[in-house]
């Protein structure tokens, strides 16, 4: 009990063990086993488990990267994660034991779960009011959408089931692929929210986080309780997505109906789609006319407006500030009849400031 595996230098560096490369066998290939009535109170920090010194190279263990039967014991910290990653198993197995404590660590690579609680393996699912109990009693882990609002953010929405009238610290982490259990692991900490239950149980959140989705990456989740240090298991995996929800109030009065004008933008859009081709081709010079429907939706105001444009080129003024998204889709036509329709556009976003 009590004891420090690893640690942390003055600077906030790593300064810990490299546990990379145990084999097969009886008990073997576990890098860390923490087993027993004693084991309390532990700390494991700033250590590389199945990398090499670098966090980078693989040195994969063949066990989990942490396998724990105790409680009370901590896992990383602010500044003091450990990596843990590459191992033929999870990257942390708790068999029994409450208020076992996992922050910050990058989590990678494992073929297991990243945090996998109980004594059978998968993901634990989570349950109405969370009053169910076993390893770190189950806590359940947050359940959440992701949208891209702008080029480096990271907006997270959703909500927290949990014991009533209760604090709770939301760990949010990136990771560049959906690991294949659906169920995330944590390459990369973005950041954490603080959050109080209701006397239902339920927290909502909303977050705003530095940082770029990979193209197929994701964002994962865990949910600590900071009465009795219990973590959950890495949440779903969820991708962003630039659809909008269901529930947004559409308003489909003009630009000009804003009254005070802040500024200009123009928002240029893209060449017009080719026309079908056929045996006789078909040009904008033939007689073909663009016409662009724009969707404007105000991130901020949680407003939507559809715009019509004969240019490539739409202004807009009068904007308040705020974050704003763009989409678009063009439509050739000759005379009445429509010759081509494009795909929706990829959505841009930009913002305005006072400033």
């Amino acid at each position: 009990a009590d004891n420090i595996i690893g640690g942390i230098n003055v600077s906030g560096a790593f300064y810990g063990n490299v546990i990379s490369g145990n084999g097969n066998g009886p008990g073997i290939g576990r890098a860390v086993t923490l087993i027993g009535p004693q084991v309390l109170r532990n700390k494991m920090q700033g250590n590389y488990i199945g990398t090499a010194l670098d966090g980078v190279t693989p040195i994969g263990n063949s066990g989990p990267g942490i396998l724990l039967d105790g409680s009370n014991n901590e896992v990383g910290g602010p500044g003091a994660g450990n990596i843990l990653a590459y191992s033929g198993e999870t990257g942390i197995t708790v068999l029994t034991g409450t208020g076992n404590r996992f922050s910050q660590n990058r989590i990678f690579g494992n073929a297991g779960l990243g945090i996998d609680e109980g004594p059978l393996s998968g993901a634990n699912p989570v349950d109405p009011g969370d009053s169910d109990s076993g390893p770190n009693n189950y806590q359940n882990f947050p359940e959440f959408g992701v949208t891209i609002p702008r080029s480096g953010k990271i907006q997270v929405k959703g909500q927290l089931e949990s014991t009533p009238s209760r604090l709770f610290t939301l760990e949010f982490y990136l990771n560049d692929a959906i690991d294949d259990s659906g169920y995330g692991e944590g390459q990369q900490y973005l950041g954490s929210e603080s959050v109080i239950t209701d006397e239902q149980g339920l927290a909502k959140f909303s977050v705003l986080l530095d940082g770029t989705v990979a193209t197929n990456g994701c964002v994962t989740a865990t949910a600590i309780d900071e009465v009795t240090n219990d973590t959950s298991e890495f949440s779903l995996s969820v991708q962003p997505t630039k659809e909008l929800k269901k529930g947004l109030k559409i308003s489909r009065a003009p630009v000009v109906a804003v009254v005070e004008e802040v500024t200009t933008v123009s928002l240029p859009l893209f060449k017009a789609p080719k026309a079908v081709k056929s045996k006789r081709a078909l040009s904008i010079k033939a007689g073909l006319k663009v016409q662009y429907q724009v969707t404007l939706t105000s991130v901020t105001a949680n407003t939507v407006q559809k715009l019509a444009s004969k240019k490539n080129i739409l202004t807009l003024q009068g904007l308040p500030s705020g974050d704003y998204q763009t989409s678009y889709v063009a439509t050739l036509t000759k005379g009445k009849k429509v010759v081509s329709k494009s795909k929706p556009s990829p959505i841009k976003s930009f913002s305005i400031s006072d400033s």
